[in-house]
């Protein structure tokens, strides 16, 4: 159901791209610290197939200092899901 995420080329990025093969009941959207400790998670909602841009968590640009950051995103449709491989997003203020 996920096929790509990609971080928008910009080097304060405030959302990512997604691109989803199917439609998604609902998607959530996490972000982890270089440990790997989830940091902020966020509902996007139904999704439509093909690319779709998601803000990430207000609360996490709020509160962001400089550094590397890792973002996920998984989709569910009825009983199945699917997840992005993490992508590396950096983040310099």
């Amino acid at each position: 159901m996920v096929l790509k995420l990609v971080p928008m080329p910009n080097p304060n990025p405030s959302e990512v791209m997604v691109e989803l093969n199917g439609p998604a009941d609902e998607g959530w959207i996490r972000i982890w610290s270089v440990s790997l400790r989830l940091l902020y998670q966020e509902p996007t909602g139904a999704l439509r197939p093909g690319w779709t841009s998601l803000p990430l968590p207000k609360p996490f640009l709020h509160g962001l200092s400089n550094g590397v950051y890792y973002v996920t995103f998984t989709a569910r449709q009825g009983q199945f899901q699917a997840s992005s491989k993490v992508i590396k997003l950096m983040i310099l203020r």
